[in-house]
């Protein structure tokens, strides 16, 4: 994931996560092409959301 402005949002989950519903769940909050990731493991993702 390259990042080059916007928001970064780094999560850390007890349990593995879903993450088609966490983009499904940030598109219909009006975060519409975040993107989303795992980085080290499958309980943490990272959010990239767009700037303005």
């Amino acid at each position: 994931m390259d990042f080059t402005g916007g928001t970064l949002v780094e999560l850390n989950y007890p349990t593995k996560v879903d993450l088609s519903l966490i983009r499904s769940t940030l598109d219909n909050a009006g975060y519409k092409g975040a993107q989303v990731a795992n980085f080290g493991s499958d309980r943490e993702v990272l959010i990239k959301l767009t700037g303005t």
